[in-house]
């Protein structure tokens, strides 16, 4: 900008020393004026030379549009307020798109996953005659004792509503819970931000029944407490350890 003002200025001053020649030649200012011709088309066409005219075009609309949102308050709180809107909706529906097709899941080799069943109806498929798509757990151990697949872990199709209740409680609290097979972190390479995920000793029937909360629960309903970290739990009426 300040290049361009100091051109403009060498400007006016190079268009004033030839109209006072010409006035001085002919001694009549008005037969100068008409001998230099429009002194307005010539700086536009020596603007033009100069190059940048887009920038300078550019910041003469936008004082305008400003001049013009100045005169119109409430036309421009409703301009305002739709654009707003219409990039925040873009925002979360590019965030979710990105989040949901675009990003990899965050496990070991996301790409090799394959899913067994019908995800998009949790598994289970009915229809008239009472057929069922979902796994049984004898199916399960069959497949993962042949080795069909590189590996293979479990989970329950559906997510469970459970009431969740720890010692200093006073009444339990509504949380979703899944069953999962015991090598199912160590398959999806997952591991635990604090403590330790379910592992494969945890199938056996002489095992404790574990549990294993996600960070956000931990961090929302038990105050990142480290202490929670192998205490029990009830979930539903029945006692696990974390």
């Amino acid at each position: 900008m300040w290049w361009r003002r100091k051109k403009e200025q060498d400007l006016e001053r190079e268009l004033r020393a030839h109209l006072e020649a010409e006035a001085a030649e002919q001694n009549d200012w008005n037969a100068a004026r008409r001998a230099l011709g429009n002194t307005t088309r010539i700086q536009e066409e020596v603007r033009a030379a100069w190059g940048g005219r887009w920038s300078l075009d550019f910041l003469h609309d936008i004082r305008f549009a400003i001049r013009q949102l100045r005169k119109a308050p409430g036309f421009t709180a409703v301009a305002v307020l739709s654009l707003a809107l219409g990039i925040g909706s873009n925002t979360a529906i590019f965030t979710l798109v990105d989040g949901v097709l675009l990003e990899n899941l965050p496990v070991r080799d996301p790409r090799h996953l394959l899913l067994l069943g019908d995800g998009s109806n949790h598994g289970v498929a009915v229809g008239e005659g009472g057929s069922f798509s979902l796994y049984s757990v004898d199916l399960y151990q069959h497949l993962r004792k042949e080795s069909v697949l590189d590996g293979l872990c479990a989970f329950q199709s559906y997510t469970a509503p459970v009431a969740v209740l720890r010692a200093g409680w006073g009444t339990s609290q509504a949380a979703q819970a899944k069953l999962i097979s015991g090598n199912y972190f160590d398959l999806l390479g997952v591991s635990a931000s604090v403590g330790r995920v379910i592992a494969d000793a945890d199938d056996s029937s002489s095992a404790a029944p574990v549990a294993v909360v996600s960070y956000r629960y931990w961090k929302e309903k038990l105050n990142a407490d480290r202490a929670v970290v192998g205490s029990r739990v009830d979930l539903s009426e029945l006692s696990f350890y974390r």
